[in-house]
Order: structure tokens, then sequence, then C-alpha cells
């Protein structure tokens, strides 16, 4: 027990920064994120070690962060999760002001008709920088249906972004 808690210790003073992120762009509250944060590692805590975690232990942890996030939003009866990240993170930042605000707007919007399934992978993909591999683990699937969420989610966004630009 000893072991597994300085291990999660480690993944919390290692990684809480960014599975805060991750948290804020899926619930849209830094109060909320910062919660479910602290929820997921006392639910690590309590549930020990499965081997999953062994093999790729920040995966299980993001796991169980996304399903008590989920969860919590389920409760309350929310949607936060459709909600997008800032598209600024997604635009050129090397282009003037007006092109900018114009270029969001539309991956904004564009980001939009992507399906809830499909845009976490794009988002994960793209703005967060996982693998596939990860990915499957964070999601609890497997790499095929990552991909095929990855494909998909691309022919929306350029359906959706292609219908802005006209």
């Amino acid at each position: 027990m000893d072991t597994h808690i300085s291990v999660l210790t480690t993944l919390y003073t290692a990684h809480r920064h960014e599975l805060l992120a991750y948290l804020t762009t899926l619930l849209r509250n830094q109060d909320d994120a910062e919660d479910i944060c602290h929820e997921a590692f006392l639910k690590a805590i309590r549930h020990g070690t499965p081997r999953n975690a062994l093999t790729n232990p920040l995966a299980w942890l993001y796991q169980i962060a996304r399903n008590t996030a989920l969860d919590e939003l389920r409760r309350r009866r929310r949607v936060y999760i459709d909600q997008l990240p800032d598209a600024d993170l997604l635009v050129d930042q090397s282009t003037n002001v007006d092109m900018r605000l114009s270029t969001r707007d539309q991956v904004r919007k564009a980001l939009a008709g992507v399906p809830s399934l499909y845009r976490e992978a794009l988002l994960l993909y793209v703005w967060y920088g996982y693998n596939v591999k990860d990915i499957a683990a964070l999601c609890g699937c497997s790499t095929t249906a990552v991909k095929a969420r990855l494909f998909r989610a691309r022919a929306y966004f350029r359906t959706a972004y292609d219908a802005e630009m006209c």
C-alpha cells in the first residue's frame, strides 16, 4: 500500500497540472476541474493498482479522471463536454489580429460541428499531442477505434470548416 501511495504521489507531482488542464477543458470550469482532479487521485488511492495501471499509469489516471468528470456531468445534467476549448490555441499566432479572430471563430464553429465522441479524440491528438495508443488507453477503446474516430473527426471538421469558408 505504501508503494502504491508513493507511485501516486509521484504521478500527482509530475502530472497534476497537465491533468488539471485536461479536466478544465472537459468541464469548462477551473474549480470543478480541481475538485475532480483531487477526487480522481483519491479514487486511485482507494482502489489500488490494477494491471493496466502498471503498464501505463498516466493513462490509467486519466481514465479515472475522465470517468469521474463524466459522472459529475451526468449527475448535474450539464453538457460542458460539448463546449469547445479556446480556439486561439488552434490558430496560427503569426497572422494579424483580425485574421486570427476570423479564423478562430471559423475553427470554433467547425469544431462545434464535430460530434463530441470524435471531437474528444481529435483534441487529444492535435491539441494535447497524445498518440493513438495513449488516446485508446485514456478512452478505454482500441487503437483501431481511435484511428476511426480521428478519421471521422477530420472529415466532420473539414466539411464544417469548408462550409464556414463559403
